[in-house]
Order: structure tokens, then C-alpha cells, then sequence
């Protein structure tokens, strides 16, 4: 049997994407005792697995703190050793420190993280910076050597046409920068995953 599961440190995030619909600003950290009786019920499984994949995520997981960490990954390797449980995070990186990178590498610990697309479209959708902050993440991680993938969010944003007084309007596509037929809905479009966030267009 395989198994996914999604463990939520923190559900605070410093971000304010605009189609975010989880809590944002301060939130209470993960009890210890919630914790152990996570890994008490995966331990209680784990004779009938065969992969395991363990996921933190938020909110914005790096909020929890590294003293969190400092408990909750020795704890996950010791109890779960036998499974070998592939450990990853989804953040926006913004928290990301050479302290955490360093604890990160030791345990193994690779990293996930997302862009709506080129630094304009995605500062418009998650607010002014997160591109550059994001970026910065990413950069440091690399120079940790830690594995790190990413998403991006294909959205069809609504771009004015430069032309003054004109109401065309033109729906882009943002990896393929492909012009859609005016009047398209705007929305998700879809997703896109790579290992190597430089290749972003």
C-alpha cells in the first residue's frame, strides 16, 4: 500500500494571494501531542505499506519555526525508519534560512514550491514582492543543494489593450504567452511541474 500524507505545521501565511481561501497572518503551531499521534497511526500502518510520502504543508509551513522541525524530523526518521518515508514541503520559501537549509539537506528533505508565471503576472495575483522573495528562496536552497521542484499556475489573465481608449482586451496564456480569443472566461488553466524553476519563461 502507498501512502500520501499531508501534515499542517501552521495554518498562518505572511503571503495574501488574492484566490487564497486559508487563514492568513498569525496561527497556532502544531501540538507535539498531535505530532506523536500522527506518527503513532502511521506507525501502526506502516507493516502494510510500501511507500511512504509525507507532505508539510499550510498555510505556510515554515511559519511553525525551526525548533518544530528540530522535534518533528528525528521524530518522523526514528519512528518510520523502516519505511524510508520520503519527506517534502510546499512553501513559498520567503522564511527559508541557511539554518533551515542545513537541517533540511540532513534529513533529506525536499522542497516544492509555486509562481503564477513571469514576476508582473505573479506579484498581481499574490502581491507586490513575491516573486523576488520567491526567487530568493529558491536561490538559496540551490546553493544548499536541496532538491527543489516547483508548480505553476497556467492562468488566463485579463491584460487591457495599450491602445488608448480601445476596450480589446486579450486573455494570455502565461507559459506559452499564447493569445486567447477575447470574451474566454478567465480562470485555472492549468498546471505545470519541473525540477528546474530557471527554465521559467
Amino acid at each position: 500500500m502507498s501512502l500520501k500524507m499531508m501534515l499542517v505545521p501552521s495554518a498562518s501565511c505572511p503571503a495574501r494571494c488574492r484566490y487564497c481561501f486559508g487563514p492568513r497572518g498569525e496561527g497556532a503551531v502544531m501540538d507535539e501531542r498531535i505530532l506523536n499521534a500522527t506518527v503513532g497511526w502511521i506507525d501502526d500502518l506502516k507493516s502494510s505499506l510500501d511507500k511512504l510520502d509525507i507532505i508539510f504543508h499550510g498555510g505556510e509551513p515554515l511559519t511553525a519555526g525551526i525548533d518544530f522541525y528540530r522535534r518533528a524530523l528525528p521524530r518522523l526518521r526514528q519512528s518510520l525508519k523502516t519505511k524510508r518515508p520520503r519527506l517534502n514541503m510546499q512553501s513559498n520559501l520567503w522564511l527559508l534560512t541557511d539554518e533551515f537549509c542545513e537541517m533540511f539537506a540532513e534529513y533529506g528533505v525536499s522542497l516544492g514550491t509555486s509562481l503564477d508565471g513571469p514576476e508582473e503576472i505573479t506579484d498581481n495575483q499574490r502581491g507586490r514582492g513575491y516573486f523576488r522573495r520567491t526567487m530568493a528562496g529558491i536561490e538559496l536552497a540551490r546553493s544548499h543543494g536541496l532538491r527543489i521542484g516547483w508548480f505553476e499556475a497556467r492562468v488566463r489573465h485579463l491584460l487591457h489593450s495599450s491602445s488608448p481608449g480601445s476596450s480589446n482586451r486579450s486573455l494570455v496564456s502565461l507559459t506559452g504567452g499564447l493569445r486567447q480569443p477575447a470574451g474566454a472566461s478567465a480562470g485555472l488553466l492549468s498546471l505545470k511541474s519541473s525540477e528546474d524553476p530557471h527554465q521559467h519563461p
